[in-house]
């Protein structure tokens, strides 16, 4: 039970927050996210995501996975970016939709501002499939393992089922 100034509460009160709204509230949060060691963080700074670009450059340059109608096409090394936190995180296509919307730390590591539109899920799976098709998955996750191996040293050990995972 909790006393107030005037009157008696059996339950106990809950506090407030008396602050309105910020401006800078998000990169505030942002600056405490990166306080608490966020690893996205670290593999953003440790990782030269230009390296994937020519892969992913050979695999949608064929006509059949190129098209100019609808809207353009949202950038390929953030939606690699995209597959990797999706594997790291082991989410599903949905979840992975959800999860981009939802955390800032995502939408940081993938560029995106919180204005910007997210892939959905069923782009998200697009992707994913013509990658698996054209052979381009493996190529573009071997060489994101030998950039890790380079950078080694916030490499955690192993998971069981063989995933990598973020110190």
């Amino acid at each position: 039970m909790v006393f107030c100034r005037k009157s008696y509460h059996p339950y106990p009160v809950a506090m407030k927050n008396t602050n309105p709204p910020g401006l800078f509230d998000e990169q505030f949060q942002l600056e405490r996210l990166t306080q608490l060691k966020d690893p996205l963080v670290k593999l953003e700074q440790y990782i030269d995501w230009k390296i994937f670009a020519p892969i992913l450059n050979i695999v949608f340059s064929k006509p059949e996975n190129h098209s100019n109608a609808g809207r353009p096409p949202f950038d390929r090394v953030m939606m690699f970016k995209l597959l990797i936190l999706q594997s790291l995180y082991n989410l599903s296509y949905d979840q992975m939709e959800f999860q981009i919307n939802d955390r800032l730390s995502f939408k940081r590591f993938l560029g995106l501002k919180s204005s910007d539109r997210v892939p959905d899920s069923k782009t998200i799976w697009k992707f994913r499939e013509t990658l698996i098709l054209e052979g381009g998955i493996e190529a573009l996750f071997h060489r994101f393992n030998q950039a890790l191996d380079d950078q080694s040293e916030y490499l955690c050990q192993h998971r069981p089922d063989r995933r990598r995972q973020l110190c």
